[in-house]
Formats: C-alpha cells, structure tokens, sequence
C-alpha cells in the first residue's frame, strides 16, 4: 500500500502513542503532536527501539488550543511529510467532578482540549488537503476522537462529555461542509480505554466516574483494530468502538430514550456498582503499599 501522510494529536501517551508506532511501524509517516515534550520523546525513544530510526516519525510540541501553534506545526508537519493525507484529533483530558464544582479553569481546559483544538485541527488541516486535492487530486480523511459518551452520557463527566457532544456536532457538521470537496470526516467514539486517563479517574477518590469504573475496558489495541480496519477504510461519519455490540447498542438506546426513568434508573444502579467496585481497588492498593513498606 502506498504510505500515507499521518499528522495526529495526543502523541505524548495512550491511544495517541499506539498509534504513532503502528503507523510508523506499517510504512506510514507520521508526525506526533503533543504538549507534553517529555512524553513526546519517550514516544520518539519507544520509536527508535521497535524498529529502529527510519526517519519515518516526527514530533512536535502543540497545545491544541492555541490557533498560531496549529498553524505552524501543520506548515512543518507538511514540509516534513511532503503533505497531508489523514489527520487524526485524539488529544483529549478528563477531569470527574459534578456540575456544581466546575471552576473557570477545568471548564476552560476541557473546552480548549476536547473541543477548540479539534475545530482548529479540522478547519486549517481540511483547508490543506483541499489545497491539495486541487493540486494533485486523490482524497484526505480527518479523524476526531470523541466518546461513547457523546451518545450515552453518565453523572459526574459532564464537562468531559459537554465537550465531546461538541466534538461529535461539530464533526457531523463539518463533514457536510466538506462534502464533494474530497475531504471525507469521521468521529469516533470509544468506550472507556485502558489508558492514563482512566488511571487518573480510578485512583481520585473524588470521581464520579462510576459507570467507567463498573464496566469491561478497551485496550488500546482495540481501539488499533478499529481504526485499522473500519475506520480509515470506510470512512464511517460515525463509528463507536464497545467492548461488544450489546454495549453499543445500549449506547445508541441510551441517546434515543435519555429521559426514560427506567435507563436513568438502570443508569444510577450501574453508577453505584462502579464506585463500590472503585472503593475496593483503592483499599486493595492501599494494603499492598502497606505489604510493600510504603
């Protein structure tokens, strides 16, 4: 297959950081972006021990949220790649809280990180590959990440979910603004992901996070099968990723009927066995560091 041109964001760690390697270690070039420079050369470190410098990885330091940021590392991203062929928004941060506790600082990061930076990332990297579609013809494809809980969502992630709701209208948006352009959109949205993120959550005793806590986990290596072999080949607007397809459809079902009693019943119940199930592991982890001396 022809090597693609990859730009992706979130290339410090997690899903972001799998998939970097993936990409670079099938022929791709890519071009990681982050605002965490030491994680971004751990990435270029766990690069160069997989399969050795092939000169097929970039990385560059990005805070989503800043417009003159976005604009110059996608000029140096295109100058290293030699253009642009997919970019994929999977930056994202997640601060549990309920609504009453949201200060202007969480509210702003949120929106900076889970929404602002994908419509940036959308609306000057669509620009570039229509420019160079017109130029050399072919197609482009920008990827958003969102959540499941863009369609399903739960008590105590409002500010995350606010933002990913937005992540999801804005893509389905754009994507009829790019329509017959060549620039084809999707928006994925993942249940909760084996990553640092969800660490972050379990271990703050302050979470309301339960339905996450009480539920199976992707692997970031789902999340890879995803994108590998639906995503990027079909082009889906929409495409959630669930443990199983019961999960998915609850989901959808969840969307349709948000104000039912029953699901807001099954919902809470769901809430409470996630939490108990978290105020177990913290007080597991609490005796081994005591077994350990800590």
């Amino acid at each position: 297959k022809t090597p693609r041109r990859i730009f992706l964001t979130g290339g410090a760690s997690g899903v972001g950081r799998h998939l970097s390697l993936l990409f670079t270690s099938q022929g791709h070039n890519v071009y990681a972006a982050d605002v965490n420079a030491r994680g971004l050369e751990d990435t270029m470190q766990n690069y160069n021990e997989i399969s050795g410098p092939k000169g097929n990885l970039y990385t560059g330091v990005l805070d989503v949220g800043d417009f003159q940021m976005w604009e110059a590392i996608l000029k140096n991203s295109v100058d290293k790649l030699g253009g642009l062929d997919v970019l994929m928004n999977i930056a994202g941060v997640a601060a549990p809280g309920l609504t009453v506790d949201a200060t202007e600082k969480l509210i702003d990061l949120h929106i900076n990180v889970n929404l602002k930076g994908v419509m940036i990332g959308t609306s000057l990297g669509g620009k570039i590959m229509q420019e160079q579609i017109k130029k050399h013809g072919g197609s482009c494809h920008i990827v958003n990440f969102a959540s499941m809980g863009a369609v399903a969502p739960c008590k105590g992630m409002g500010l995350y979910l606010g933002a990913k709701y937005g992540c999801r209208g804005y893509t389905l948006c754009a994507a009829k603004d790019y329509w017959g352009t060549g620039v084809y959109l999707s928006v994925v949205m993942p249940e909760a992901i084996k990553t640092g993120m969800y660490a972050n959550q379990i271990n703050n005793p302050g979470s309301y996070a339960g339905l996450a806590f009480g539920g199976p986990l992707l692997d970031v290596t789902d999340v890879e099968w995803a994108i590998v072999n639906k995503v990027l080949p079909e082009r889906p607007r929409e495409y959630i990723i669930g443990t199983s397809w019961v999960r998915v459809k609850g989901a959808r079902m969840s969307d349709m009927f948000s104000s039912s009693w029953i699901l807001n019943t099954a919902e809470e119940y769901m809430l409470q066995q996630g939490l108990k199930y978290q105020a177990e592991y913290l007080k597991e982890k609490k005796k081994k560091k005591k077994k350990k001396g800590f």
